[in-house]
């Protein structure tokens, strides 16, 4: 093993889990994601997560929304819980940010990460991130989340 492969086997695969969509959010706070992808990116982690904000009973925001009637504890609450794995969330607790307006931030901030070249020599890029992504196809094997979302999508297709 040259020493350029030992060190890519050595690096750990980090994985870094944003949520958008809190009921305090606001495009600031959202814009102020893109370069800090783009950070975390360039820091080494290999991996984003984009994920949208679920109320659970027992937190504090849980309670402000239930208290003001955003909530009420029915079918379609439980349901908004499990469809946390869709790519367009159900329902958005932000007043002016609709689920479409999360599900184009979530791609957007997905878009920064992968796209950002990576180090000195400014390598990496939205291609080389479809290309590793889609590598999985050949190598049957997958190290990084985007892999396993490529997998998994053409296994179900």
């Amino acid at each position: 093993m040259d020493s350029v492969t030992a060190a890519a086997a050595a690096r750990p695969n980090v994985c870094t889990f944003i949520v958008i969509g809190f009921p305090h959010d606001n495009l600031e706070d959202l814009s102020e994601n893109l370069p800090f992808v783009r950070r975390l990116k360039q820091m080494g982690v290999v991996n984003l997560a984009v994920n949208y904000y679920s109320t659970l009973p027992g937190t504090e925001i849980f309670n402000s929304l239930y208290d003001s009637g955003r909530i009420k504890i029915d079918r379609d609450y439980f349901g908004h819980i499990l469809h946390q794995c869709h790519l367009r969330p159900v329902v958005s607790y932000k007043d002016g940010l609709t689920p479409w307006n999360l599900f184009l931030w979530k791609f957007r901030l997905l878009f920064a990460f992968y796209s950002s070249k990576v180090g000195s020599g400014a390598t990496g890029g939205l291609g080389n991130s479809l290309l590793h992504a889609v590598s999985v196809v050949f190598t049957k094997k997958h190290e990084s989340k985007l892999q396993t979302a490529v997998r998994n999508g053409l296994i179900s297709a």
